[in-house]
C-alpha cells in the first residue's frame, strides 16, 4: 500500500519491529510497552439499567500522588503514580504513572478499599475476605516489582479494613479487630505476624490507622486506642499494645487523625478533638459534618448539605468552602491531593496533580489543580464480548474515545510493521484478516487501499503507549465498533464489514 503523495513510502517492505531496531526510537518504544491480560467474560443478562447504575463510585482513597476507586458494581480503578508499584497493575513495574482509570481485573465483588497512601492497598469481598496489591517487598534483583491482587490468607468475615505502612487492620462482622504485619524484604529471614484477633477490643464499628496508631469506635460510641508493632521503624514490640479508652470522646461515630491531633465525629454532627489537657474542644463547630478526614497537616469536612470545607495546611494553600464541586456524598483526604464523589457518582479531585493523581491532566503549569475537576471516565474495551485488560487507561475526548494502539492490535492477534523511508520517518502499518492500513504519530490521516481517510482526531501520546482515536481500526480494518457513552464501553466486533 503506497500513498499517492508518497508520505508513506517505505524503503523496502514493512519490517515487523524488534527491540534492535527500535531501541533508540521513543514512540516505538512506548507503543510496545503494553500488557494485555486475560479476556474476561462478560454477562449479557444484567439489564444496562442495572449496569448504568453499577458504574457510580461509591468510595475513593487518595494515597501520595496515586488514588484507588471503588464503584458499585464492585470494580476497584485506580490511577496516578506507580514509580514504586503503588497502583499494582504490573509484576514488574514499566510505567511511572497512568493518567486515568485503570480496572484492577483481578479485584471484584469488591465492598470496601483502603490504602496507606504509600503503596500498601487493602480490599474486601463481598464473601468476607482481605485482599492486597500494591507495592512488593524489596528484592535483590535492582527491580521495582508490584503485588498483584492476591488475597490475606487467615482473615474471614471482614466488613473494612485499614491500611498501615507495613500492616493491615481488619473488622470483621463480629465486631472484633484483627491485623497482621507485612513482609518488607524477599529475603528476610525473620517471621511476620500472622492476621490474628486484638486483645481486649471488642463491639467496634469503624477502625482508623495513622502511623502505627490504631483508632476504634465502639458500638457505645467510646473511642479506644492501641499501637500496632511494626518492623518498618525497628518497634521493640511484637504484639498490639492494650487498647485504651480515649477520655472524654462519647457518642462517637467515627474518628480520623493527622500530623497534629485526632478527630472525632459525633452522632448529631460536631467534630471534637483532645487539648493538651485531654479536655475535648470543637472543631469548626458552625458546621454540622457528616464526614471528616484528616491528612498530613489539615482537615477535609463534609457537611450533611453536600459542601466540602478544608482548615490548615491545605492541598491548595487555600482554607474554608471548596469550590466548585457538585453537591458530594464522600470525601478522600490524601498528603498531597484531595477527592471527593459526587451525588451522580462521579469522582472530582483538586490539590497536587503531579503523576495525574487526580485522574485527569492538571490545568496549570506547576502541575497543581486549584479548582476541582472531574476524572477521566472509567473505560471499558469489549472484544466480541470480552473485556480487554489493558494498564494504559483509554481516554475519552469530545469527538472520540483514544485507545491503546498496541494493547488493541495484541488482542486482536493482528500484525504490527514499522515503515521507514529514505529520509528516516517513521509509519506503522496494521494488517488484519487480509486488510491493513498504515498511519503516522501525530497525524490524523490513514491510509487504506491507497486512500487517505481522515480520522476525528489524530493519534496522541497516553502516559506510556500510543493511543489513536478507535476510528483508526474502525476505518482501517473494517471493524464494527460502537462507544456506549452510558455504560463506558467501547465494543469491538472482529467480524470485518463488507463496504
Amino acid at each position: 500500500m503506497k500513498s499517492p503523495n508518497s508520505i508513506y513510502k517505505t524503503q523496502s517492505s514493512p519490517i515487523r519491529h524488534s527491540a534492535a531496531s527500535i531501541a533508540f526510537k521513543p514512540l516505538i518504544i512506548a507503543m510496545i510497552i503494553v500488557l494485555v491480560g486475560k479476556a474476561i467474560p462478560v454477562s449479557a443478562s444484567a439489564s444496562e439499567k442495572g449496569i448504568h447504575d453499577a458504574l457510580q463510585f461509591t468510595q475513593v482513597e487518595s494515597g501520595n500522588y496515586y488514588s484507588i476507586a471503588l464503584r458499585k458494581d464492585g470494580s476497584v480503578w485506580t490511577w496516578g503514580r506507580n514509580l514504586l508499584g503503588e497502583i499494582g497493575i504490573q509484576e514488574t513495574v514499566t510505567i511511572s504513572e497512568t493518567d486515568g482509570p485503570v480496572r484492577l481485573s483481578l479485584l471484584s465483588d469488591i465492598k470496601h478499599i483502603a490504602t496507606s497512601g504509600d503503596g500498601h492497598n487493602l480490599a474486601v469481598k463481598a464473601d468476607g475476605t482481605v485482599w492486597t496489591w500494591g507495592t512488593a517487598p524489596r528484592s535483590d534483583d535492582n527491580t521495582i516489582h508490584s503485588v498483584l491482587p492476591q488475597q490475606v490468607a487467615g482473615i474471614a468475615n471482614a466488613v473494612t479494613v485499614a491500611s498501615g505502612s507495613d500492616f493491615g487492620v481488619a473488622l470483621r462482622q463480629d465486631g472484633s479487630v484483627w491485623s497482621w504485619q507485612c513482609e518488607l524484604n524477599k529475603n528476610d529471614t525473620y517471621s511476620v505476624r500472622k492476621p490474628a484477633a486484638v486483645s481486649g477490643i471488642a463491639n467496634v464499628v469503624q477502625i482508623h490507622v495513622f502511623n502505627h496508631q490504631i483508632y476504634a469506635v465502639k458500638r457505645d460510641g467510646t473511642v479506644w486506642s492501641w499501637n500496632e508493632p511494626s518492623l518498618m521503624f525497628n518497634s521493640n514490640i511484637k504484639t498490639p499494645t492494650k487498647p485504651v479508652r480515649m477520655k472524654g470522646l462519647s457518642n462517637i461515630r467515627s474518628v480520623t487523625s493527622n500530623e497534629q491531633a485526632s478527630y472525632a465525629l459525633d452522632k448529631k454532627g460536631k467534630v471534637w478533638t483532645l487539648d493538651a489537657k485531654g479536655k475535648p474542644t470543637a472543631v469548626q463547630p458552625k458546621l454540622t459534618v457528616k464526614e471528616v478526614r484528616a491528612a498530613s497537616f489539615y482537615t477535609l469536612f463534609l457537611t450533611t448539605a453536600g459542601d466540602v470545607y478544608s482548615y490548615g495546611r491545605t492541598v491548595t494553600g487555600k482554607q474554608g468552602k471548596v469550590n466548585g464541586l457538585p453537591k458530594i456524598k464522600s470525601i478522600s483526604a490524601g498528603t498531597y491531593h484531595n477527592q471527593a464523589i459526587s451525588e451522580r457518582g462521579e469522582v472530582w479531585g483538586w490539590g497536587g496533580n503531579h503523576f495525574n493523581s487526580v485522574g485527569a491532566t492538571a490545568a496549570s503549569p506547576d502541575g497543581m489543580i486549584y479548582l476541582p475537576i472531574k476524572a477521566n471516565i472509567a473505560v471499558d474495551i469489549m472484544i466480541d464480548g470480552l473485556m480487554i485488560n489493558s494498564i494504559f487507561a483509554p481516554r475519552v475526548s469530545a469527538n472520540t474515545v483514544h485507545i491503546p494502539i498496541t494493547t488493541i492490535t495484541r488482542a486482536l492477534g493482528a500484525q504490527f510493521a514499522t515503515n521507514q523511508d529514505p529520509s528516516g520517518t517513521l509509519s506503522y502499518t496494521i494488517e488484519y484478516e487480509g486488510r491493513s492500513f498504515t498511519f503516522r504519530g501525530g497525524e490524523s490521516i490513514i491510509l487504506v487501499d491507497d486512500q487517505a481517510i481522515e480520522l476525528p482526531e489524530s493519534v496522541s501520546s497516553l502516559t506510556g503507549a500510543v493511543a489513536a482515536p478507535y476510528q483508526l481500526f474502525e476505518k482501517g480494518l473494517g471493524l464494527s465498533i460502537t462507544w456506549d457513552s452510558q455504560l463506558q464501553q467501547l465494543r469491538m466486533n472482529t467480524q470485518v464489514q463488507v463496504h
